[in-house]
């Protein structure tokens, strides 16, 4: 199962400021666990986050190679800058309003 991992606070917070009550933060959460996929994320071998990680690399490698060079020959993979994007669904690393958008695209879309 899933208990409390790193991450999921932000989401959390996120879910508080736009929902008036906690009970429907609390099942926002779980849709977005359960129907959007974001627990798969959160279980301890973090596997979903892995494959993740990893299509991002290949994307990178196939859509700006000169950038994905560069990056390797520093020893940056996405696992040291992307990671918090997933797990927190990017509430940290960018301003509150994309990432509320971002909240709300895989709210409605129902998958991560």
């Amino acid at each position: 199962g899933v208990s409390y991992c790193q991450g999921m606070n932000f989401v959390c917070g996120m879910l508080l400021m736009y929902l008036e009550r906690e009970d429907e933060a609390f099942d926002a959460l779980c849709s977005l666990m359960f129907a959007a996929g974001l627990r798969e994320y959160y279980l301890p071998d973090m596997d979903m986050l892995q494959l993740r990680l990893w299509q991002l690399e290949r994307l990178l490698r196939e859509r700006c190679p000169r950038l994905a060079a560069h990056l390797a020959s520093f020893g940056i993979g996405p696992v040291l800058y992307a990671s918090a994007w997933f797990l927190t669904l990017f509430s940290t690393e960018y301003p509150l309003r994309f990432a509320s958008r971002v909240l709300d695209i895989v709210l409605a879309e129902r998958s991560m």
